[in-house]
């Protein structure tokens, strides 16, 4: 963790890709003295603090296994639903060259 927020400190802005054990779908695992967390929150509350209550920590940058201060945010579950949501339209729209379904008549 100090090795991310060195990184970021050094002005490093490409996503720092976490090392250690990952889960199936791509976050970063860390164990600690209160158990196992996932990576980009243990960075992101060793650099900015505890989470707000009720917030996720969301990646800016898309990629699960990125522990880069810089691309974490505390989001509310409310926004980082509409955050994903926005996401996968515009993936689906791009690739698909037609409306999102709900927006066909």
């Amino acid at each position: 963790m100090a090795a991310a927020r060195a990184m970021a400190h050094r002005g490093v802005s490409a996503c720092i890709p976490w090392w250690g054990t990952r889960r199936a779908d791509g976050y970063g695992r860390i164990r600690t003295h209160t158990g196992n967390r996932y990576a980009h929150r243990a960075v992101y509350e060793e650099c900015f603090g505890p989470l707000p209550e009720g917030s996720l920590v969301h990646h800016t940058c898309e990629n699960k296994s990125c522990v880069n201060p810089e691309h974490l945010e505390a989001v509310t579950r409310g926004d980082h639903n509409r955050i994903h949501d926005i996401g996968k339209r515009t993936r689906w729209t791009h690739t698909r060259q037609r409306a999102w379904p709900s927006e066909e008549t």
